[in-house]
Order: C-alpha cells, then structure tokens, then sequence
C-alpha cells in the first residue's frame, strides 16, 4: 500500500514558478529551480531535487515542469515515457519501505 498525497498543477504548457504550489516546495527546501528557471530541477525519471540537489524521496514532477532540466518533454510521448519512468521509481520506493516496515515489526 503506497499512501501518498497528490498536487496537480494543470496551468499549461509553461510552468509556473511563482505559483504558491512550486514557491511552497522551493522555499521548503523540497525543490529547487532548475538552472535555467524553466521549471523544476528532477532527475530523468521526474524525481525533483531537493535544494541540495540529493532527490526528494517521494516528490516527482511530470511533464513541461521539467523542461529546464530535460528540454524535450513536452510531447505525449515523451511524457508518458517519464511517467513510466516515475512510476517504476515510486514502486521500488514502495518495496524498500514496506521491507523496512517488515524488518521492524
């Protein structure tokens, strides 16, 4: 069982980098912009990076958001290729928590 809480951030084909949204996450330390303020700075698979730069364990970004750090994802097949990509990435986090779960009960 994954529990998760889901932002969608629908605003179209630009991302929006003043949304309260993306300011929360980036101000929190969660995300931070990617280097050529376009959108979020994540890693191929969508996983955001964190201020530090080490990943957010369980934040990805999808699609135009993350156009500054992977330029040609703007296009359905490319977005769907990414959300493969997140959701292989968030079933392994699945495994490994719900291993650590099981290795303490």
């Amino acid at each position: 069982m994954i529990t998760t809480d889901l932002a969608f951030n629908c605003t179209g084909h630009r991302a929006d980098l003043v949304s309260p949204l993306i300011r929360s996450l980036v101000e929190q330390g969660m995300a931070r912009e990617d280097a050529h303020q376009l959108g979020l700075g994540v890693l191929p698979n969508g996983q955001v990076s964190s201020k530090s730069g080490t990943p957010t364990r369980s934040l990805f970004a999808l699609g135009p958001l993350c156009q500054g750090s992977l330029w040609e994802i703007t296009a359905v097949p490319e977005i769907v290729r990414q959300c493969d990509q997140a959701a292989e990435s968030i079933a392994v986090l699945d495994r490994a928590t719900t291993r650590k779960m099981e290795l303490y009960a």
